[in-house]
């Protein structure tokens, strides 16, 4: 599975089987955005830890909250199987 965040011309991918490599992308893109932790958990109406176990350390992130999370940083989900 391939999971790409797109913005103008710009895009990173991450391939989900490497875990590791979320954790970047999400981190890239609220830092990207000029956005701090607590105000993406404010925007998802949820706490600062939970988005820090997001870019950190969780394994089992939904994809619904992907897609919130990419839309408050100004980006789209696109996944497909590969």
């Amino acid at each position: 599975m391939q999971v790409t965040l797109y913005h103008g011309y710009f895009h990173f991918n991450a391939v989900v089987c490497e875990v590791r490599c979320i954790y970047f992308v999400l981190k890239f893109y609220r830092v990207d955005a000029g956005m701090t932790q607590e105000q993406i958990a404010n925007e998802l109406k949820t706490t600062k830890s939970v988005i820090s176990r997001m870019e950190n350390h969780a394994t089992d992130i939904r994809l619904s909250t992907l897609e919130k999370f990419a839309k408050v940083v100004g980006r789209h989900i696109h996944v497909a199987l590969v």
